[in-house]
C-alpha cells in the first residue's frame, strides 16, 4: 500500500452504494475519512473496511434534510479538523412517483437531499479550501439531471439544481485551484428504491436499458476525476452517446425517445399510471389485457382463501386467482369480481424422492422449485421456456414444450393431486389414483372449479440431456421430417416464413449421470438470451423506428445470421433440461414478446407447415403486416391426462407467431385464427388470443359438457366463473 498522504476527505451517504465504496477507494490516498450518513450502523461497517485499509474513519450520523443537524455536524467537523480536503456529495433522497402522491414532507427531503445538503456543505467547507487555495468536490447527480423525465419532477428538479450550482460555482471560483467536478452513473446496483419509497416500475423505460453499474466502479471513476480534475463524467459510454444525441440532435432524438415510450414508466403508460393510483388498473404481464378487477387481495395462507370464499357480500364475484399473469388471451380476466393475487404462497410442503412426488403451494414459481429440485437430484417431467408459471397456473391450465420420448409434453399431465377452496369455503384434496376422472376435469378447469392453493407433482431423477440445431429449407425438411418423427429425440422449431427456413432444436435423454457443476449451463443462457432479448428488442426497436422493408431486410438478415449460428454453436451433449427455462421480468420490458398458439394433428404438419408460409406471404401483401420475429412450433405427444387436451386423439405439431405486439398484430391473429379453424387445428384457452364460442367449441366437443357439468355441479352459484370462460363453455 502507498504512504497515505494527510488529506482529509468528507464523504456524504457513506452507509452503502456510491458513498460506502468512494470512501474505501479514497482510503487509498487520505489519511482521514470522515462518512456522514443516517444509519449508524452501516457508517459503521463502512469505519471497519475503511481502518482495515490503514486510514483513520470518523463516524458522523446526521440526518442532512434536517438543516439544525447538518449545521451541528459540519461546525463539528471544522472544529476538529480545520480543513477539508476532498468533499464527495454522494447522498440522495427522493420518491420516484407521481407528484399527486407525494407527500409535503417527502417533497421537502426531496429537495433538501441532495439539494440543499449539497450546497450548505460546499459553503461550509469552501471557505478552508480558498484559505489554502486547494480542494476538490465532487457532487454525484443522475441522469435525471439530464434528462427531464415524468414521474420525477421533484427527483429532477433536485438533480438539476445540484449540475446548474456545481458548474456556476466551478465558474464563480476559477480563479482559485480548487475543483469542482459531476459525477454522472447511470443505472446503479443499491438500495436506493427500498430505502426512499420508489420502485422500478416508475422508473422510465430508458433508464432500464442502461447497464446496470457497480458502486465500485462508480467509486474508481469519482477517484479519477478527483486526480484529473474532471469538471464532468458520465460513467457510462452508452449514457454518454444518448445525452449527446440529444444535445446535438435539435430535439429530434428526444422525440424519438418519446415516440417509443422510453420516458414513459418501464411497466405502465399513462392512463394506466393514473389507474394504477387508485388501485383500479391490473394488467396481463404483456399489457395487452386489462383484468378488470374490482377487488384486490393479496393471499398467504388457505385460511384468507377461505374467508374471501364465504363473505360473498364483501368479495364479489367472481374470485379469480393471478400468478404471472403471462397468459396471452382474455382467461385471466376478473370482470369486477376479487383477484387473489398468489404469489405470496410459495412454500415447499414436501419432496418425496421414494415415491417421485412434489408438494408445493399454488403461487410459487416454476423455475424457482426446478431449481429446488436440482439441489436433491430431481427435475420436472416437463420443463416450460416460462420460467414464471405458476404451480396452481401449472396444475389447471394448458402450458407445453416439446414431448421427450414416452413423456407428456404438457406440464398439467404431470400434476398428480391438489387441493383447492370450492365455492362452500372449504378444503377439498383429490389425487389421480382417489379420483383420475375428476383429476382430468381439474387439470382443465381453468380456476372455475375452485381456487387451487396446493398442488403435487411427479417427478424424476435429473438426467444429462443433448441438445443440437439444425437447418432446413422447406423443402428439404418435407424430405427430412418422415424419419424425423421416428427418432428418438424432441422437436421444437423456428420457423422463418419469408426466407423459407426452419431451425430444429433437437432434445434427447443421455444414460449415466451429470456433473451439475460441470454442465453446459452456458448454452442454454445464450439461446435464450438470443431469444427473448436479442431477437425480441431488435424486432422492437426496428419496428418503432425504421420503415417497414428496411426493418424486415435487417430482421431477416438477422434471424438468418443466428439460424447458422445455432446450428454451428448451440450444441452440447452436457445440459440440463431445467436449465432452458427462462425468468422472465416482474413487468414486461423491451424484450416483450407475445404469441399465439394452435395444435395440428402430425400426419398434417408438413402440408400445414407449407400453407402457413403462404398464408404468411399473402396477409403481407395484402395488408403490410409480418410478424417480427421467428414463429416457433413444438411436437407434442397424444395425451389424454386432461379433458381439453389439445393432445387427446393424436399427436400434434404447433404453429405459433410470435411477435413484440406491434401494431396490426391482433388483426393478423383474428386471421391466423380462422385460417387453424379451416385446417381442424385446436387451441389453447390461456395462449390463443381472439377465440371465438364456435371455434373452441368445435375443437372438444363433448368432453366439454362433462367439464361444465362439473361446474354446475361444484359452483351453480358462479362463484369463480368469469365471462370469458362461461362465453367459451356454455352451450
Amino acid at each position: 500500500m502507498n504512504e497515505l498522504k494527510p488529506l482529509t476527505a468528507v464523504i456524504t451517504g457513506a452507509s452503502s452504494g456510491i458513498g460506502f465504496s468512494t470512501a474505501l477507494r479514497l482510503a487509498e490516498i487520505c489519511s482521514d475519512i470522515i462518512v456522514i450518513a443516517r444509519n449508524q450502523e452501516r457508517l459503521k461497517a463502512c469505519k471497519r473496511e475503511v481502518e482495515a485499509l490503514g486510514a483513520k474513519c470518523h463516524i458522523f450520523v446526521c440526518d442532512l434534510s434536517d438543516e439544525k443537524q447538518l449545521d451541528e455536524t459540519c461546525k463539528s467537523i471544522i472544529s476538529r479538523f480545520h480543513f477539508v480536503d476532498i468533499l464527495v456529495n454522494c447522498a440522495g433522497q427522493g420518491s420516484i412517483r407521481p407528484l399527486a402522491d407525494i407527500s409535503i414532507e417527502e417533497i421537502r427531503r426531496s429537495i433538501c437531499v441532495p439539494y440543499s445538503a449539497t450546497v450548505l456543505l460546499t459553503k461550509y467547507f469552501l471557505s478552508s479550501m480558498l484559505k489554502q487555495n486547494s480542494g476538490s468536490i465532487i457532487n454525484v447527480i443522475s441522469p435525471a439531471a439530464l434528462f427531464e423525465l415524468p414521474y420525477m419532477s421533484v427527483y429532477t428538479s433536485a438533480r438539476t439544481g445540484v449540475l446548474g450550482f456545481s458548474n456556476a460555482l466551478r465558474e464563480e471560483i476559477s480563479d482559485a485551484d480548487i475543483h469542482v467536478g459531476v459525477v454522472c452513473p447511470s443505472w446503479v446496483k443499491t438500495p436506493y428504491l427500498e430505502t426512499n419509497q420508489s420502485t422500478k416500475e416508475w422508473l422510465p423505460s430508458i433508464a432500464l436499458i442502461l447497464p446496470e453499474q457497480t458502486p465500485e466502479l462508480v467509486a474508481d471513476k469519482i477517484f479519477k476525476a478527483i486526480k484529473k480534475k474532471q469538471a464532468f463524467c458520465i460513467t457510462d459510454p452508452s449514457l454518454k452517446l444518448m445525452y449527446a444525441l440529444d444535445r446535438y440532435s435539435f430535439g429530434l432524438f428526444r422525440k424519438l425517445l418519446t415516440k417509443v415510450g422510453l420516458y414513459q414508466p418501464s411497466a405502465k403508460k399513462n392512463k394506466q399510471v393514473r389507474n394504477q393510483l387508485s388501485g383500479n388498473y391490473w394488467t396481463n404481464w404483456e399489457e395487452s389485457i386489462d383484468l378488470n378487477p374490482g377487488k384486490v387481495v393479496e393471499v398467504k395462507h388457505v385460511s384468507e382463501i377461505q374467508s374471501v370464499v364465504k363473505q360473498t357480500n364483501d368479495y364479489p364475484s367472481p374470485i379469480r386467482a393471478a400468478g404471472s399473469r403471462h397468459s396471452t388471451s382474455h382467461c385471466g380476466t376478473v370482470d369486477k369480481g376479487t383477484m387473489l393475487l398468489m404469489r405470496g404462497m410459495e412454500k415447499i410442503k414436501n419432496i418425496d424422492t421414494d415415491a417421485e412426488l412434489i408438494t408445493v403451494e399454488a403461487g410459487a414459481l416454476y423455475i424457482d422449485i426446478a431449481k429446488e429440485l436440482e439441489k436433491v437430484g430431481f427435475q420436472f417431467h416437463v420443463n416450460v421456456e416460462i420460467g414464471n408459471l405458476t404451480m396452481g397456473s401449472a396444475a389447471c391450465t394448458g402450458t407445453k414444450d416439446a414431448s421427450m420420448p414416452d413423456e407428456f409434453g404438457q406440464v398439467r399431465s404431470y400434476c398428480f393431486g391438489m387441493s383447492y377452496v370450492n365455492a362452500e369455503g372449504d378444503c377439498i384434496s383429490i389425487d389421480e389414483e382417489a379420483d383420475p376422472n375428476l383429476m382430468s376435469i381439474l387439470r382443465s378447469s381453468y380456476g372455475m372449479l375452485g381456487v387451487i392453493y396446493e398442488v403435487t407433482f411427479k417427478i424424476k431423477p435429473i438426467q444429462p440431456m443433448r441438445v443440437y440445431h439444425k437447418v432446413y429449407t422447406l423443402e428439404q425438411l418435407e424430405v427430412a421430417l418422415p424419419d424425423l418423427l421416428q427418432k428418438q429425440e424432441s422437436i421444437m422449431y423456428y420457423m422463418l416464413p419469408f426466407q423459407n427456413i426452419i431451425i430444429i432444436e433437437f432434445r434427447e435423454y443421455l444414460s449415466g449421470e451429470l456433473n451439475l457443476k460441470t454442465r453446459s449451463a452456458s448454452i442454454w443462457k445464450v439461446r435464450n438470451f438470443i431469444w427473448k432479448t436479442v431477437m425480441a428488442r431488435l424486432g422492437y426497436l426496428s419496428t418503432l423506428t425504421l420503415p417497414n422493408f428496411l426493418r424486415d431486410r435487417i430482421v431477416d438478415s438477422f434471424a438468418r445470421l443466428i439460424a447458422y449460428s445455432l446450428e454451428r454453436f448451440i450444441k452440447s451433449d452436457k445440459t440440463l433440461a431445467t436449465d432452458q427455462l427462462i425468468r422472465y421480468p416482474e413487468r414486461k420490458n423491451l424484450s416483450k414478446y407475445t404469441f399465439s398458439i394452435w395444435a395440428f394433428d402430425e400426419k398434417d404438419a408438413m402440408p400445414l407447415m407449407k400453407k402457413y408460409f403462404k398464408f404468411c406471404h399473402d396477409y403481407y401483401e395484402k395488408f403490410g403486416f409480418r410478424c417480427c420475429m421467428p414463429n416457433v412450433g413444438y411436437r407434442i405427444f397424444q395425451d389424454k391426462s386432461a379433458h381439453i387436451s389439445y393432445t387427446y386423439e393424436n399427436n400434434v405439431m404447433t404453429l405459433d407467431p410470435v411477435d413484440i405486439g406491434q401494431e396490426g398484430w391482433d388483426q393478423f391473429l383474428k386471421a391466423y385464427n380462422q385460417f387453424c379453424v379451416e385446417n381442424n387445428a385446436r387451441p389453447l384457452l390461456n395462449q390463443t388470443k381472439w377465440l371465438k364460442k364456435e371455434q373452441f367449441q368445435r375443437s372438444y366437443n363433448e368432453r366439454l359438457d362433462e367439464i361444465w357439468d362439473q361446474k354446475l355441479k361444484l359452483d351453480p352459484n358462479n362463484r369463480f366463473l368469469s365471462e370469458y370462460i362461461k362465453y367459451l363453455f356454455e352451450r
